[in-house]
């Protein structure tokens, strides 16, 4: 009998945003474990995505205007309540947490947090109610043991990614060696300091690729060896990548999202899980959640953030160090088939739940 589960998008989708590729990987991950899944997002058009498994149905939930959406969403859910209370449901939605005051509350319920929970109405459902709780890293599981003066319930499943076939990717022509970022060019995300190594380093071709801030943009036009390419599909990008030289990751002590909030001490970057998916060394900053995935000289150079000198010496050492080079890629992309690919995250979660047989 096919195991059946419930995922509850945290945001609108699909878009071109770190939220949008984590849900469509893991319920895909999950789909190809034998669950069929029923994914239940925002959706300002109602339209449904092309890139789910045959094992997803998309119950997309369509709102017009943002200021209403979180009641709107409630109640769209609510008004599932019978198919809810006889699934398990995986949720990123703190709204649906709310689901539990209703007369189906014996629901079993799983919360993957992806930031501290903050409000006392959350801390308190997920107390009463002994909700286990995902935490993308170690340190969030920290923080959120300190929330709910418990760790017992909360498990640690950082990001992941898939592990890419290069093979029938034609690579873009490549004129000089390539130092290619991945990305938003939002505070806290170092672009400042990838322009100021395209100074230091004219014989590398710097490439951003991602949603470009202006700023940023204007200030790139003066720098002949800094290429930006705004937003670009997977498939362009592994193109780029196939033959880049250097990744680079180089976070900054301020990285905040557009709500304020500063996720630098309990992130789980899936950038980090792509880069080590591309089997192309990488240059990292170096923050205690860095290294509960990667270590430094063995599947990365791990440098001090605000060092030009560190990060200077890193890219000069890969590139002078071919075996450097060969060793820091193979390693972190050994590291990701072992641990971090969406189908290991998405076993661990389907053997969080108790299913009926």
């Amino acid at each position: 009998m096919m195991k059946k589960l419930i995922y509850i998008a945290p945001d609108y989708f699909p878009e071109k945003k770190a939220n949008s590729i984590h849900v469509e990987n893991q319920v895909n991950a999950l789909a190809k474990q034998g669950v069929l899944v029923h994914l239940i997002y925002k959706s300002f058009s109602g339209q449904k995505s092309s890139m789910l498994h045959e094992d997803v149905i998309e119950l997309p939930v369509k709102i017009a205007n943002r200021k209403y959406s979180n009641i709107k969403f409630l109640i769209a859910l609510i008004r599932r309540k019978r198919f809810l209370l006889s699934t398990p449901i995986l949720t990123r939605s703190r709204l649906s947490i709310c689901l539990t005051l209703l007369p189906f509350s014996s629901t079993q319920m799983i919360f993957e947090a992806h930031e501290p929970l903050n409000r006392l109405w959350l801390k308190a459902l997920i107390k009463r109610n002994s909700i286990p709780v995902l935490a993308i890293s170690a340190a969030l599981k920290r923080i959120i043991g300190r929330e709910l003066n418990s760790s017992e319930k909360i498990f640690v499943l950082h990001d992941g990614s898939n592990l890419v076939n290069f093979d029938d990717v034609r690579a873009e022509i490549k004129i000089k060696p390539k130092a290619i970022y991945v990305g938003s060019t939002g505070r806290g995300r170092g672009i400042e300091w990838i322009l100021k190594l395209a100074e230091n380093f004219t014989d590398l071709d710097f490439h951003v690729v991602g949603t470009i801030d202006e700023t940023f943009k204007e200030v790139g036009t003066g720098y002949s060896n800094v290429i930006f390419h705004g937003w670009k599909s997977k498939s362009a990008i592994l193109s780029l990548v196939k033959n880049a030289d250097i990744l680079l990751a180089p976070y900054q002590n301020d990285l905040r999202l557009d709500n304020g909030l500063n996720t630098l001490n309990f992130m789980s970057p899936l950038k980090i899980f792509e880069y080590m998916s591309f089997n192309v060394p990488m240059v990292v900053s170096n923050y205690p959640v860095i290294r509960e995935v990667l270590v430094d000289k063995v599947d990365a150079l791990l440098v001090q953030s605000d060092d030009f000198e560190q990060w200077a010496n890193a890219i000069q050492s890969i590139k002078s160090n071919p075996d450097l080079a060969r060793t820091l890629s193979q390693n972190a992309r050994d590291k990701l088939k072992r641990e971090y690919t969406w189908e290991k995250r998405a076993e661990a979660i389907v053997n969080l739940f108790e299913w009926k047989k």
